[in-house]
């Protein structure tokens, strides 16, 4: 990287090599796939080393190349580990880059990044009681903030309430039941509207 090379040489090479250091380009490449749902994927993202991190809570803006064409979108962060995390992308109704990522996400994809943004974060909920209320793809900001809290002596409580059609249609189900199980602070609620009960004006019975 300090070698005396001119940015467009160093970066072929680098690209040639399989690498994913550029000289200013930020990108990552995705070192894990996972099917959640048969229609949503979580990827894992390896960002090169001028990536300057995201927190819990916050969103990154992805390119991919479709069809010869770089195409942004913005996710949510999922889970954080370190430098590595993970998004996650419900296939949604002529959703170019959704319906990309769910058929043909691989190891070793190449996504271009944006710098991390968003002010609600980890940080803002961490001394203080906290109430989530996330419906389908909407859960990914709040089980990134979940995840970071169970590895840490958390004392708040938190409520989640959690709602789709389904529950085979939401991803994460177990995961929270199983965060739910293992720590006090944490209540979790699930709720399929498919089946939910209703009073007379058609407002669900909760």
């Amino acid at each position: 990287r300090d070698m005396v090379l001119p940015e467009p040489v160093y970066d072929f090479w680098c690209e040639e090599f399989g690498l994913i250091s550029r000289r200013q380009q930020v990108i990552a490449k995705a070192v894990k796939v996972v099917s959640e749902t048969p229609t949503t994927v979580s990827i894992w993202l390896k960002p090169n080393a001028n990536f300057k991190g995201v927190a819990p809570g916050q969103h990154v803006n992805i390119g991919v190349q479709i069809q010869g064409h770089l195409v942004e979108r913005s996710y949510s962060v999922s889970h954080v580990k370190g430098r590595l995390f993970r998004i996650t992308a419900r296939k949604v109704d002529k959703g170019t880059v959704s319906s990309f990522l769910n058929e043909f996400a691989h190891k070793g994809m190449i996504f271009q990044l944006g710098a991390a943004y968003g002010d609600v974060t980890v940080k803002q909920f961490s001394d203080t009681p906290a109430l989530f209320l996330a419906g389908g793809i909407g859960i990914t900001p709040i089980i990134s903030m979940l995840e970071r809290w169970s590895s840490t002596m958390r004392a708040q409580p938190v409520q989640l309430v959690y709602w789709g059609k389904r529950t085979s249609d939401l991803a994460f189900v177990e995961r929270l039941k199983k965060l739910a199980a293992e720590h006090s602070w944490f209540e979790f609620k699930l709720l399929e509207t498919e089946v939910l009960e209703r009073n007379a004006d058609g407002t669900p019975k909760l």
